[in-house]
């Protein structure tokens, strides 16, 4: 989920999660500034992060993250698990 975070292009996730995660604005800033992320911000947008990373609570941050986290396992269940059996009989019909 970190290096899904660390690449994505919106700052806002490397926020949310550092921010459950108890990290300091100085950890939050240099992953915002990682070139793995590919992400280009000004010293406006750091700034505007900031200020939204001190802004966000902590218990904010968290809920966000079970949110997501409902939400992933909800899709997991909801989708049949795929029966080998089914996949040859598939795969012969197409194939």
């Amino acid at each position: 989920m970190a290096e899904r975070a660390v690449l994505h292009e919106n700052p806002g996730v490397v926020q949310i999660l550092a921010k459950a995660a108890g990290c300091s604005w100085t950890t939050v800033k240099a992953l915002l500034l990682m070139k793995a992320a590919g992400r280009r911000m000004s010293g406006k947008d750091l700034d505007r992060a900031r200020e939204n990373f001190e802004g966000l609570e902590t218990r904010t941050a968290k809920r966000v993250l079970e949110f997501y986290d409902a939400r992933r396992n909800a899709r997991t269940v909801a989708s049949p698990p795929v029966v080998p059996e089914a996949s040859a009989d598939l795969e012969a019909l197409v194939g």
